[in-house]
């Protein structure tokens, strides 16, 4: 019985081993690693980016569609153009990334920030 109990533990930790390799080799920036990360912190990015434009003193809806600086893979998406990560094509939209952190409605996502909303 003390025996079974050791390899259990012992592949458990060897489990727990390889997992904290694998996120610390790819540094968060490997696919789910990245959307989870984001999912984390990606809402002050978000925030500031769209408070960078001016949405705290004025109403901005066309915001909406307007690209932001926050890149399709990190919400999850494939790249449109993966030869070349920096190219405007890879930009998500304010809209996307609302979306991608739960907001069905635009104007609560710029409420969350801060902003002017219709109400």
């Amino acid at each position: 019985m003390a025996e079974q109990t050791f390899w259990i533990i012992a592949a458990l930790v060897i489990i727990i081993v390889v997992a904290v390799a694998l996120v610390a080799l790819f540094g968060g920036q490997f696919g789910p690693f990245k959307t989870w990360t984001f999912k984390i912190t990606g809402h002050q990015e978000l925030c500031r980016q769209m408070n960078g434009r001016g949405c705290i003193n004025t109403y901005m809806p066309t915001l909406e569609y307007e690209k932001s600086g926050i890149l399709y893979d990190q919400i999850g998406q494939r790249l449109p153009d993966p030869n070349n990560r920096e190219s405007e094509i890879n930009r998500a939209t304010f809209g996307e990334v609302c979306s991608f952190f739960g907001y069905k409605n635009f104007d609560d996502c710029l409420k969350s920030c801060n902003c002017q909303s219709s109400y």
